[in-house]
């Protein structure tokens, strides 16, 4: 894979532009997430069954590295794993916030396909990145059928646990934990402790553990982590893939159980000061939150990596924008402490991509230079969100183009503001009811006209993600 000149460059300047801090040094970690290999993609396949061939008469002409209506083939997340390699060999580790699977019926896949896929791209990361540390998430794509992930051990569980034991340093508990309920926690090599929650135990597409108050007693273990990192001095991380909060595109049902949501966000709230990085995906999109204690101070952030997949989302508030532009992403830190000090976004343009036969990965922005903050940080994401609340605000405007990995160039309208500032700094959801309770409900239906009713659509998105 060849970088145009001028890539490389930025590459090169924004990985190496360092703010030097005495025994401090700051250092970086690659962010990857929603591969959704699916092995059945084919250049000849119908976007309408799913992207694989059906026959000679219904054969479209579709890309090499994938379609904005597909699921991805493995040329493009090979694709993927090569430039970050290529941009960052020596990246301190790697975050893999799950989703490997595609978006077709569980009939087309089975446990067996499941526990290939999984292993399948661990061997492509192993590959690129023998001796770089990853730290792994499961994601409501990484089990069949997908989302009912249990509260219990699994012949599933136990093969992703045997796939991931070496990223695991061999620590016979994260081993033993993540067979045991899909979560784990560890010390890195830095001092942090991460800790990986089971999310897909909380999401509304999951009726294995609806009504349960707690499944798998993950609160428990959560808030006994936590309890133990602060009595022990350690600052913390917090790794998955589904958020707690709602989506950005669409007015819907919230990602997690009310309850679950509630009491998630008790323990971030209890635990704030020990928190400094939270890493989500599942959206697809890029994008954040912040949160706020009674008084309206900020307190917490969390952040939500982009996919590598271009799948479109149909139930979305534009849904003939709801794909995205392939991306990966590049976090610089503080080694000692764990503070976010910078993202910088890589991207591929997937039309382009496929038309010259070779894909580009160039950076789509730095977050303090692109968005005029002094990091990445709770205090730093607060005052973006309130610059990103002007009218025609500079920065909502990036962030808008951002949020699709500069696929969708279309305006955002006044709704479509809403959508995205009730999700970015509500992440109750009675407070984003009252956010969004703005809205007349004629005016919501009018929007969501022609699409689906607004219950329909909660639940098919839910479904699909």
């Amino acid at each position: 894979m060849n970088l145009p000149v001028q890539a490389t460059v930025l590459a090169l300047l924004c990985i190496g532009v360092a703010v030097i801090i005495p025994s401090k040094a700051d250092v970086s970690n690659d962010d990857i997430a929603d591969f959704h290999y699916d092995n059945k993609y084919s250049t000849e396949g119908v976007p309408s069954y799913y992207c694989h061939y059906w026959n000679e008469t219904s054969a479209h002409q579709l890309g090499y590295f994938g379609d904005y209506e597909c699921d991805s083939p493995m040329s493009l997340i090979e694709a993927a794993v090569k430039a970050m390699k290529q941009l960052k060999p020596d990246v301190d580790f790697i975050v893999w916030t799950g989703d490997d699977a595609p978006h077709i019926p569980d009939e087309m896949v089975g446990e067996e396909l499941m526990t290939e896929i999984i292993q399948n791209l661990t061997k492509v990361l192993k590959y690129e990145f023998p001796d770089t540390q990853v730290y792994p998430a499961i994601a409501n794509h990484d089990y069949d059928p997908s989302n009912q992930l249990p509260p219990y051990n699994s012949p599933q569980y136990d093969a992703i646990a045997e796939a991931w034991s070496s990223w695991l340093m061999d620590d016979a508990d994260a081993v033993e934990s993540l067979k045991e309920a899909g979560r784990y926690t560890l010390k890195m090599a830095n001092g942090i402790r991460l800790i990986v929650p089971n999310n897909n135990l909380y999401y509304t597409s999951n009726k294995v553990t609806e009504g349960m108050a707690d499944p798998a007693q993950q609160f428990v273990w959560l808030e006994q982590t936590l309890e133990t990192a602060k009595n022990d001095g350690e600052k913390v991380w917090i790794l998955a893939h589904i958020p707690p909060g709602h989506p950005e595109r669409s007015h819907s049902m919230p990602w997690f159980y009310p309850e679950h949501n509630a009491k998630y966000i008790e323990l971030i709230e209890k635990y704030h000061d020990i928190i400094v990085g939270q890493f989500y995906a599942h959206h697809h999109s890029d994008t954040f939150k912040v949160m706020y204690d009674k008084n309206g101070e900020p307190i917490n952030s969390m952040l939500m990596a982009p996919a590598v997949v271009p799948w479109r989302n149909q139930y979305v508030i534009k849904p003939e924008f709801g794909a995205n532009n392939p991306g990966v992403r590049l976090i610089k830190f503080e080694r000692s402490t764990g503070k976010l000090l910078d993202i910088i976004q890589y991207m591929t343009n997937l039309a382009e991509a496929n038309q010259q036969g070779f894909t580009e990965w160039v950076v789509e922005y730095t977050a303090t230079e692109d968005y005029g903050i002094d990091d990445v940080t709770t205090d730093s994401l607060h005052k973006l969100a309130e610059l990103m609340k002007a009218d025609d605000s500079e920065q909502f405007y990036k962030y808008n183009l951002y949020n699709s990995v500069s696929y969708d160039t279309s305006p955002c309208d006044e709704y479509c503001k809403k959508l995205h500032m009730c999700a970015i700094a509500n992440v109750k959801i009675e407070e984003y009811d009252a956010c969004m309770g703005e809205i007349s409900s004629a005016q919501n239906h009018s929007i969501h006209a022609g699409l689906l009713s607004a219950s329909l659509l909660a639940l098919v998105s839910f479904i699909m993600y």
